[in-house]
């Protein structure tokens, strides 16, 4: 199999669909608890934009963990190191992309 071939082949996997759908699905939850819940911020359009973003930071996070899982499967040290590493790097692009989005509708400055 050529090299082409392998990168469309992972790229076509349920498997990294459902990782990034769980990263999605879990980023729009968090983020949609700080926005409504703790920031108070009411439910208009521009409430969207940090949506958006964080949604993008989900789909990056998703694509660590899925990278992630060839490590995993190996057990030991190698699977802790793997899931310490992906809940860090996920959160740490749930921030960094949380950031922008707020930026923009005015709430960081």
């Amino acid at each position: 199999m050529t090299q082409q071939n392998q990168i469309l082949h992972l790229l076509h996997s349920k498997a990294l669909h459902r990782r990034v759908l769980m990263g999605v699905g879990i980023a729009l939850v968090l983020a949609s608890i700080f926005l409504f819940g703790v920031l108070s911020l009411d439910f208009r359009a521009e409430a969207l934009i940090p949506m958006f973003t964080v949604g993008i930071g989900g789909v990056f996070g998703g694509i660590y963990i899925y990278l992630m899982d060839q490590l995993r499967s190996q057990g030991g040290w190698e699977k802790a190191f793997a899931n310490f590493s992906s809940v860090v790097v996920y959160l740490l692009l749930l921030f960094f992309s949380l950031i922008p989005g707020l930026h923009i509708v005015g709430l960081w400055d």
